[in-house]
């Protein structure tokens, strides 16, 4: 990834050469094709992972259910939580057409967390306020099915998640290394 990649995108257009060879240093460059999966529901990830190129759709899985979130574009960071928390991923993360990103590892966010500095303190804030945005996103969800429950006083069914904008299920088994659940760091899906 070039210094212009990086300064392309929201939050990163004043990162200076040596952080960029810092963030090379500790994170996978990927490009990846059309329905791979970065991340999956519940299910331990291989990282968080910074989008630089297309889209990332995020989806709140439930049953055989699952709702489009919202449609993530450059700059945006998909499970971050995991590296805050170290917990599994809230949503399923799914590339909508190529996508280039860099996958940043537990192992690399600690290295990169025990050395101050310009990088370290600009990825720890995207990655609080990644955490912060997709914790309101759920909770928005969350509003709704209470309100439908409450107003049903039941319950909700198949019926009832696909008014409140559910539909099937129809992801296949993740695009990636055999024997993973994701995409991780030794793959890339367009290779």
């Amino acid at each position: 990834m070039s210094t212009a990649a990086l300064n392309s995108l929201p939050a990163w257009s004043d990162i200076a050469v040596d952080e960029v060879r810092s963030f090379r240093r500790i994170a996978f460059d990927r490009q990846l094709r059309a329905g791979t999966v970065l991340a999956r529901a519940g299910m331990a990830t291989a990282g968080a992972w910074l989008l630089v190129g297309g889209q990332v759709e995020l989806i709140l899985e439930t049953r055989q259910c699952g709702m489009v979130i919202e449609r993530l574009t450059p700059g945006a960071w998909i499970n971050s939580g995991c590296l805050v928390d170290g917990g599994p991923a809230t949503f399923t993360a799914v590339a909508i057409g190529e996508v280039q990103a860099w996958l940043l590892t537990a192992d690399g966010y600690r290295h990169m967390a025990s050395q101050p500095s310009a990088l370290a303190r600009r990825a720890l804030r995207q990655l609080i306020q990644a955490s912060v945005h997709d914790a309101a996103q759920l909770g928005a969800v969350v509003a709704r099915v209470q309100e439908l429950t409450a107003s049903l006083n039941r319950p909700l069914d198949a019926e009832d998640l696909f008014k409140l904008g559910f539909s099937r299920l129809v992801l296949g088994p993740p695009v990636g290394m055999a024997g993973r659940n994701v995409a991780g760091p030794g793959c890339s899906s367009l290779s």
